[in-house]
This record gives structure tokens, sequence and C-alpha cells, in this order.
């Protein structure tokens, strides 16, 4: 990961932490149709696998239900239905 995006990446994360989970969401709207994503800033890929950042979710301005890591909606019930019927699978 460059200087740049880590830098980027560590702002973003301050900013979500200070500035609440209603202010990150205008905030993040504002690039909702940005069109292309930037790898490390709206994703990373692990063991060949995307795993979309906070800052993503939050740019795409609701819970997509399917349990991801990164989630800013924990309150969601598409969330909690997701990570239930995951952790069924678990057992």
């Amino acid at each position: 990961m460059s200087c740049l995006a880590q830098a980027i990446v560590k702002r973003i994360d301050k900013a979500i932490k200070a500035n609440g989970h209603e202010e990150m969401l205008k905030l993040a709207s504002q690039y909702r149709n940005q069109g292309e994503f930037i790898e490390h800033i709206d994703y990373t890929i692990e063991n060949g696998n995307y795993v979309f950042s906070t800052w993503y979710h939050l740019k795409r301005g609701s819970c997509c239900g399917s349990g991801c890591r990164n989630c800013p909606y924990p309150n969601s019930p598409k969330c909690h239905s997701a990570i239930d019927a995951t952790s069924r699978l678990d057992t």
C-alpha cells in the first residue's frame, strides 16, 4: 500500500470515530457515484476475495445484508440476519 493510501485510510478511520455515523454518511454520499473503486481505500484483496472497507459501505449508503466484516450498519436487520445465517453454517 502506498504512503498516500495509508494516510487516507488513517484519516478516514479517524473521521469515522470522531464524527459519528450520520455525519460520515452525509460526507460519504458525495462520493456515492464516483464510478471506480480505489484499492486500499474502498477495498482490499485477501486470498483472492474483495473485502470492502467501512468507507465503501458508507458510500454505498445502506447494509447489503451479506454480513460484511467492515459493515458500519450493525443495527441493520439485514446485517443481523446475514450474520445469524453464517453462524448457523459454522456449527
